[in-house]
């Protein structure tokens, strides 16, 4: 008999053992299903309040961007703020904002979302300024991987779009040595007949044809697109002339 008991005990304890272990599993399984649930809340909101996309927009649009946040191990947040800026500077539409992102992404080299986001938070409002399509900033920063893909480069772009927006008798100068008359470029900037960045395609295409190496390639690009432009050389110039 005491072997029946002590194989009962045995049993009991096993079997509590057993629904416990079973209890413990379906409360681990029920919080992560509501922690998904609040992610998902959280994820909706966050478009809805950074977009001010309603309905059927901001479902495709949480949806897109969680999937290329997944794909691309990006941050959800970070891909709705890129789309946003895109849609605020551009004029896009939702969709044409997730399908440039997407393209966007397809461009990169793996792992480099993140930077390819904060770059066109960063520098959408001046590319904009200067005449940039959307697609042609995010053409940009993937035609830039190839050597200026930092902020500093970019900046030298930046720099070129507000040197050619001033041209300075030394600009000026420094063009006619490429065969390019500043004043005339002036001229077409003010009655809108030529954008900044057509103008920087028109230097960067000069600055290939003498050669980067040559001295008046070396002083347009100094006087351009400054320091660092100089130091980025043809790598600039094709990144531009895109």
């Amino acid at each position: 008999s005491s072997d029946l008991l002590g194989s009962l005990t045995t049993g009991t304890v096993a079997y509590t053992a057993a629904i416990g272990a079973a209890a413990t599993a379906v409360a681990a399984a029920t919080k992560q299903w509501a922690d998904y649930n609040a992610e998902l809340a959280r994820q909706d909101q966050v478009t809805t309040v950074t977009t001010g996309l309603k309905g059927d927009d901001a479902e495709r649009m949480t949806s897109s961007m969680r999937a290329l946040s997944r794909t691309y191990d990006v941050d959800f947040r970070d891909a709705v703020n890129a789309a946003n800026t895109l849609m605020t500077q551009f004029g896009k539409s939702g969709d044409e904002a997730i399908q440039l992102l997407r393209d966007g992404m397809q461009g990169m080299i793996q792992g480099d979302g993140p930077k390819m986001l904060s770059m066109i938070q960063q520098y959408a409002p001046a590319f904009r300024d200067a005449g940039i399509s959307a697609s042609q900033l995010i053409a940009v920063i993937q035609n830039s991987e190839g050597g200026i893909f930092t902020d500093q480069n970019m900046n030298a772009i930046v720099m070129g779009i507000k040197n050619i927006r001033l041209m300075t008798k030394a600009t000026s100068d420094a063009l006619a040595k490429l065969g390019i008359d500043g004043q005339k470029m002036s001229q077409q900037l003010s009655n809108g007949s030529l954008t900044i960045f057509d103008a920087l395609k028109q230097v960067a295409t000069a600055i290939q044809g003498v050669g980067s190496s040559s001295k008046a390639a070396g002083e347009v690009m100094q006087q351009v697109f400054g320091r660092q432009g100089a130091m980025a050389g043809t790598k600039l110039g094709e990144a531009i002339a895109t």
